[in-house]
């Protein structure tokens, strides 16, 4: 029954769709805007192109005018968390990390707690007078500096404190931070180092990516880490010129010389990260264009 009853429309179907066919052509031939309705257009796509490739001009513009500068040693990493485009200059440069090795630190004392082998509420101490010597400082034994690891963490991010980072260098073992991280492919990183922290622009940028996507040791880690970050209390450089409401997980680096930042910002329109390293004779100008380059790389992913 539903072959007869196609066959006997068969012959009307047909003539509509031949008729259909002559009107599109007509319109086709007579009316632009109905051409270009039918017609893909790739102008689109050259926009898009073009687009992307005027902010990748500008963003590049904005590095190598900041960082070519003869007096001083300069890296920076930027990653579009949304689109995957980096943006770098130097990445893989071996920089002065100062105290942003203490991510490192974070991250392997979070693999530990991950593991069991420590717990949050676990007791460090060491003399002060030790943890001086660790510095390359000279003031006696002084009193015994203790914190559980949970306290060591929050103060090791958020206010940069570097009793509390030896306290939980020394447990977990420098060394074995550097191989840790090596085995997570992060290699960039060098804790043991007799002439202090190094790290690269990118491997700093990786352990900040691993935090983004919830893959630092385990997601409930990771946004552990991420809390941390946020609540850095030393906000003179990627924060500084961006609006109040932009969130940015981060920690500075800092030494006679040397200022440093990295982080993931977090935009109305994107997300990404930024790694900067400086060592120069004027590091309060370094810490300046740090925060003038990240409102410049704000605006750029922010508004194209």
């Amino acid at each position: 029954m539903p072959y007869q009853l196609l066959a006997k429309f068969k012959t009307p179907l047909i003539l509509i769709g031949l008729a259909f066919l002559s009107l599109l052509l007509t319109n086709y031939n007579r009316q632009p805007h109905f051409r270009e309705f039918l017609t893909i257009d790739n102008n689109l796509f050259k926009d898009t192109t073009k687009i992307k490739q005027e902010r990748t001009d500008k963003i590049y513009s904005i590095l190598n005018s900041n960082l070519q500068n003869p007096d001083g040693k300069y890296a920076a990493y930027v990653k579009d968390l949304k689109s995957g485009e980096v943006f770098s200059i130097l990445p893989e440069e071996t920089m002065t990390a100062a105290s942003i090795y203490k991510l490192g630190v974070m991250y392997k004392t979070f693999d530990s707690l991950e593991k069991g082998l420590v717990q949050k509420d676990d007791i460090l101490s060491a003399s002060q007078g030790n943890l001086d010597n660790l510095l390359g400082q000279t003031r006696g034994s002084g009193p015994i500096i203790s914190h559980t690891v949970d306290e060591a963490l929050n103060l090791m991010i958020t206010i940069s404190d570097n009793y509390s980072a030896l306290l939980l260098a020394e447990k977990f073992g420098w060394r074995e931070i550097d191989n840790y991280l090596k085995d997570q492919g992060i290699a960039g990183f060098d804790l043991n180092n007799p002439n202090g922290t190094r790290a690269t622009a990118s491997s700093v940028a990786q352990i900040l990516e691993k935090i983004y996507l919830g893959q630092a040791v385990s997601k409930s880690a990771s946004n552990e880490m991420e809390k941390l970050l946020l609540n850095q209390q030393v906000n003179d450089r990627i924060p500084k010129y961006l609006p109040q409401n932009v969130k940015v997980a981060h920690k500075t680096g800092e030494l006679d010389t040397v200022r440093n930042d990295a982080g993931i910002v977090f935009g109305k329109k994107s997300d990404y990260i930024f790694v900067f390293f400086s060592d120069t004779p004027n590091p309060d100008k370094a810490s300046e264009t740090i925060a003038s380059v990240s409102k410049q790389i704000y605006d750029t992913l922010e508004n194209q």
